[in-house]
């Protein structure tokens, strides 16, 4: 459970909202959950829910997200470890959603992605490609997540994204998009949980 603000070069301020409930053990684990994010600037609200089951570092999660008045999306996705090790970890991701944009239309985007992650340190860097079969459109895209400031018990976190998208086949081939966004989380269960370890 947890509150976040966010803001990004793009001019677009969210307050985003969650809550998740995870049980099962170190082997297998089912986590479910939901969200919201709400714009600051009198945009359509986007909410939704998740599930994930996690068995040995490899995952299959489902997203349902609704955006006021506009449309919704399902995204089904598979995650694969590859390499763990104490400070880092190497997964093999794929996506497949479907978005629905009411009274217009309807279109699918599937891909997959290399994610090099370091949990502890907050830090990120994913290299991916993605097709969108009604647009004939093929992207690649590169996104680096890097963990500005945390406090000690690592629940209030400061971090910069950057997402590059590159289109390299369909109507858009040559161009490309660039966005940096600022997040300030806090995540209250995560204070709970040290606060129950501390006084056992």
């Amino acid at each position: 459970m947890g509150i976040s603000f966010s803001t990004n070069t793009w001019g677009i301020n969210n307050i985003n909202l969650y809550g998740a409930q995870k049980v099962g053990n170190e082997q297998i684990q089912t986590l479910a959950g939901l969200f919201a994010h709400i714009n600051l600037d009198e945009g359509p609200l986007v909410q939704g829910l998740f599930a994930e089951t996690n068995v040995v570092g490899n995952a299959v999660n489902v997203t349902y997200t609704t955006i006021s008045r506009e449309g919704d999306n399902l995204q089904g996705s598979f995650r694969l470890q590859l390499f763990k090790q104490e400070l880092w970890e190497l997964n093999l991701n794929f996506f497949h959603n479907i978005t629905n944009i009411y009274n217009f239309f309807k279109f699918s985007r599937f891909g997959g992605n290399i994610c090099w992650s370091f949990p502890q340190e907050g830090n990120m860097l994913e290299l991916g490609v993605s097709h969108i079969p009604l647009f004939h459109t093929t992207t690649l895209d590169l996104i680096c997540k890097t963990n500005l400031w945390k406090s000690k018990n690592d629940s209030f976190n400061i971090d910069l994204t950057t997402n590059m998208t590159f289109y390299i086949r369909g109507p858009l081939v040559g161009q490309h998009n660039f966005v940096a966004s600022l997040t300030l989380s806090y995540d209250l269960w995560h204070t709970v949980l040290k606060e129950k370890v501390l006084t056992n």
